[in-house]
């Protein structure tokens, strides 16, 4: 009994302090998890949102007026370059998330390597559309197949990270970012706002007078 106690005692006192430092560990996985999941987001929402809010004001667009596919595109590329400096600037916002995964690195390793270089994909999408856009086939192919496989390929990829680091946050964060996922990438509100708009500025162009040549 006299041998006994004293082992209980330092088993009793190492799961103290095993499960101390779980806690400890599991609070700095959620303070650091949280920027990532910012960043994963923003990621995802130039890649897929603002790539179908432009397609569908150029959808619209086409509606009233003769556009050809090469220009279609090019006025998407147009388009997207002029929303994005609404957005923190790629070499600025590249360094912060790669500092937000460095630091996420010192308490998950792991998940920090299957991270790294994502904000480097709307970039890359960006430059393969600018090739696209030089010519004829080349938009054809870029419609018909290069851009649905890759959108199709980065999207549950970027989806699956979020939900991933959203888990390390809590349970309650990973419940929000799934239902935010399953939400439509533009929804009917938003469509309905395009569709008006380009109504409005039609309606505008008819209407305003055209000054005389010379």
């Amino acid at each position: 009994m006299n041998v006994i106690v004293p082992l209980l005692a330092v088993a009793l006192g190492w799961l103290l302090n095993e499960l101390s430092s779980l806690i400890r560990l599991r609070r700095e996985d959620r303070r650091t998890a949280g920027p990532v999941l910012t960043d994963l987001l923003e990621i995802r929402h130039r890649l897929l949102t603002l790539n179908e809010a432009v397609k569908e004001y150029v959808k619209e667009l086409g509606k009233h007026l003769q556009i050809p596919p090469q220009a279609q595109l090019q006025f998407q590329q147009y388009l997207q370059t002029l929303l994005q400096t609404s957005f923190p600037q790629a070499p600025v916002f590249i360094e912060q998330y790669e500092e937000a995964v460095s630091t996420l690195a010192r308490v998950d390793p792991i998940r920090a390597f299957r991270l790294r270089s994502q904000p480097l994909i709307a970039p890359f999408l960006d430059w393969v559309r600018s090739l696209a856009a030089s010519s004829e086939p080349d938009v054809r192919l870029w419609n018909a197949v290069v851009e649905p496989e890759l959108l199709g390929r980065f999207k549950p990829h970027i989806e699956e990270l979020i939900l991933d680091v959203a888990r390390a946050h809590g349970w309650l964060t990973w419940w929000r970012a799934r239902r935010r996922l399953a939400e439509p990438t533009l929804s009917e509100a938003d469509r309905k706002w395009i569709s008006d708009f380009i109504e409005k500025l039609k309606s505008a162009a008819e209407t305003t007078p055209q000054k005389p040549a010379g």
